[in-house]
Parts: C-alpha cells; structure tokens; sequence
C-alpha cells in the first residue's frame, strides 16, 4: 500500500515536470524527491525488490521518449537526467547510467 501511494506521488510530480513544457522546471524539493526515489530504486533493484518495475504509463513514456512500458526505475533516472540536462544546457545520463550499470 505503502509503496503505491509513493508511486502515485512520483508520478504526480513527473506529470507536473511534464506539463511545465517548454521550461519544465521543478522545485529543489521536488527533485530531491525525485533523486531519494531514484537511489532507493538502485538499493531495491541490488537487493531483488521488484516494485519498481511496474510500468509507467504510456503517456509519460511517450512524453520523455521512451518505450511504451518503460518501468518507474527507468522513468525516474531518464526525467532526473532531463532535468539536470536542462539545468546544465548540455545532456546527462547520470542516473540512466547509474541504472544500466546496476544491470550490467
């Protein structure tokens, strides 16, 4: 239960980022959130928790140019790289690679 409503404020600040269009700013809060979810998504994905991969809905993954389906650990890293991307005027994949090495 606990972990839907956590979702459900995860995506909730995503939709925000995304209709924020063209500027899509958060506030240091929100994003702070983002990265706590973020790290939390890399400590459940080491230890076998599989919460996170439930998948994002389509629109959102459209939204951020992902694959329909795409899960929430892979959402979150790619939204917080857009976002640090923006911020810094030039692209990173920080999380995204913090996400794929934890794979790999």
């Amino acid at each position: 239960m606990f972990q839907l409503s956590k979702l459900k404020i995860i995506e909730q600040i995503i939709e925000e980022w995304i209709y924020c269009y063209p500027s899509r700013t958060l506030s240091q809060e929100k994003i702070e959130i983002l990265k706590e979810q973020h790290y939390q998504n890399l400590r459940d994905d080491m230890r076998g928790v599989v919460s996170g991969i439930v998948s994002a809905p389509a629109w959102i993954c459209r939204e951020i140019d992902l694959e329909e389906g795409a899960n929430w650990f892979l959402v979150v890293a790619t939204c917080l790289d857009l976002i640090h991307s923006n911020k810094e005027g030039k692209i990173i994949t920080k999380y995204t690679d913090h996400f794929h090495n934890n794979l790999g």
